[in-house]
């Protein structure tokens, strides 16, 4: 197609009319194509990361209003079921925050939640044999995942695996701090829960968690998962536990009613 393109052009009065959901889906910078003085088209890019496809939108059809050709290109490009989720929710304010969730997510689940009387609905994958191996990261070296990343769309940067460990710890790190702040500020009880099992390499393992309502929406937090290296006497359960919670600073936290000396503490926890 031969015309003179604006790049980046923002018709403000314009926008302000698009409150569909499938705008959501689409780059908020809109190009205004002129094939002739009175052939005028908009051309939206698509919001999907990876995604170098247009959709062009003439404005001297007779369903200049429709957005059957936007909701096409989504429906091949996000999923139908991305798209019915969206449509459910309506208004662009409201799908607009959910597609940018999905976009960086990749999962239904994450990106949009239960409205009104609807009930999230959520799956169980099984693990991958790079997760089962203890090295998940590894992941985006396989052939398999990177011809299923690429195809189409060879210039979607996938990051190395030490990048990703990198970025994973420093998140671990500072959600760590986040939710240790949370805790010694908590007002209130916490529950504490363990688990203890042995991996597929015979080391005994145990998980540590807590379980709190905080502004009235229960929460449940993962504290540590440490190894075992002896055996699973009350005793050292107990030592590991107290570790943990010294590391976040909560272990003024655990009182038990009658606990006079640390002895009395074990018999009574386990």
């Amino acid at each position: 197609m031969i015309g003179s393109r604006t790049s980046h052009l923002r018709t403000e009065a314009q926008q302000t009319k698009w409150k569909s959901y499938v705008y959501a889906f689409y780059k908020p910078d809109v190009d205004i194509l002129k094939v002739s003085p009175t052939k005028i088209s908009h051309v939206f890019h698509c919001a999907k990361p990876g995604c170098t496809t247009t959709v062009t939108w003439f404005l001297d059809t007779k369903d200049a209003m429709s957005t059957a050709n936007l909701g096409s290109h989504v429906a091949s490009c996000w999923s139908v079921e991305v798209m019915c989720v969206a449509q459910e929710l309506g208004h662009l304010k409201h799908s607009h925050p959910m597609v940018e969730a999905y976009g960086r997510s990749g999962t239904i689940t994450m990106a949009f939640k239960c409205t009104g009387k609807g009930k999230v609905m959520y799956s169980v994958r099984p693990h991958t044999s790079a997760e089962t191996r203890c090295r998940p990261f590894e992941i985006v070296r396989d052939r398999a995942f990177l011809m299923l990343m690429k195809t189409g769309r060879p210039e979607y940067k996938i990051p190395s695996p030490a990048t990703i460990s990198r970025d994973m710890r420093r998140v671990f790190a500072k959600v760590r701090v986040r939710i240790a702040k949370m805790l010694q500020d908590f007002d209130g009880d916490l529950s504490f829960t363990c688990n203890a099992w042995t991996s597929p390499y015979h080391k005994a393992l145990v998980a540590f968690g807590v379980h709190l309502h905080h502004h009235r929406e229960p929460l449940s937090f993962i504290l540590n998962v440490v190894e075992i290296a002896e055996s699973h006497t009350g005793e050292a359960l107990v030592k590991a536990f107290e570790e943990t919670l010294t590391e976040f600073e909560i272990e003024d936290k655990v009182s038990i009613a009658h606990a006079q000396t640390q002895n009395c503490k074990v018999t009574h926890l386990w």
